[in-house]
């Protein structure tokens, strides 16, 4: 059965600079090489999930403007449903990335056409959301219309803290799970080990939680259970695009009826290739590419297990 995922969230053009280093506060680094691609998490996590092979709605805003357009011609090519993108007075949004060599990454976003994606277009999808497997959300559009989407998703969503802001507790309440990288996770609930932190996210309310790790893998936590998943090595190039593989492969897993630890193992393997490739957009790996990661990480997990023998 093909998972369907409504995608509510946002689409902006990337300006993407590579560096030798990051720059220090009031400092200019030349840069290496400049690369202009389509992105904004919502649109690169919807081409994420189609790449994987969902059914995918994308609901959102555009600009007046040529890059608009080609916005959404690129989702059409990707073969995303972008019949509720709508165009807004505002100029479509931008994203300014510094990459470095070893692939960290540096991010400031101008929302622009985003900020106009509220309540009404949310409704306009609604039959959409309720019908869907799984709805996919993040924090890059005005929080009214995370909430209600959100509510009307009913429990079946996937929330990425990204970029996080402070949520309102009914926000927490009607989240299905939760993914954040471990600098969001903090934001959200203060410091501490890992373990600690998801605990504290879970007690906020929604029924799952995910935390992201770079190359540590992530944890995963509910009220049943919880764990660590190890990371897959790979050679890093650039890790811009990695989030937005992962949360676009943990929702196509999720949507398709896998466990929550074996979707974040999946998700993994999609994250970590697309570190291996410059870009956001460009680097999203499709579904061949994950499953042979996956059924490789499997091996040697099971390998492992071996060698380490039975716990008395």
């Amino acid at each position: 059965m093909i998972p369907r995922l409504v995608v509510v969230g946002s689409l902006h053009v990337d300006l993407v600079l590579r560096v030798s280093r990051l720059p220090k506060a009031g400092e200019t680094v030349l840069g290496e090489e400049l690369r202009v691609g389509m992105g904004g998490k919502g649109a690169n996590q919807a081409v994420a999930a189609a790449r994987l092979g969902a059914r995918v709605w994308m609901v959102g805003k555009v600009g007046r403007d040529e890059e608009g357009r080609r916005m959404v011609e690129e989702l059409r090519r990707e073969g995303v449903d972008v019949s509720h993108v709508r165009e807004d007075r505002r100029p479509s949004g931008r994203a300014l990335i510094l990459v470095e060599r070893g692939g960290e990454n540096m991010i400031g976003v101008y929302p622009g056409a985003d900020l106009g994606c509220g309540r009404r277009e949310v409704e306009e999808a609604g039959d959409l959301i309720r019908r869907a497997d799984l709805l996919l959300t993040q924090l890059e559009i005005p929080l009214p219309a995370v909430r209600r989407a959100l509510e009307l998703a009913g429990g079946r969503s996937l929330l990425n803290l990204a970029p996080y802001r402070p949520l309102p507790e009914e926000v927490w309440k009607r989240a299905g799970v939760v993914v954040a990288n471990r600098v969001e996770a903090g934001q959200a609930v203060g410091g501490g080990r890992v373990e600690e932190v998801a605990r504290r996210l879970l007690e906020k309310g929604p029924k799952g939680v995910v935390i992201t790790l770079g190359e540590r893998g992530a944890y995963f936590l509910t009220e049943e259970e919880g764990g660590r998943v190890p990371g897959v090595r790979v050679r890093v190039r650039d890790s811009t695009g990695a989030g937005d593989a992962f949360c676009g492969a943990l929702a196509v897993a999720l949507a398709s009826g896998r466990p929550l630890e074996e979707a974040v193992w999946w998700a993994n393997c999609a994250g970590a290739l697309a570190t291996t490739r410059m870009g956001a957009r460009e680097a999203l790996p499709f579904r061949e590419e994950v499953e042979r990661l996956f059924r490789r990480a499997k091996n040697l997990r099971v390998r492992e297990r071996r060698r380490v023998g039975p716990v008395a």
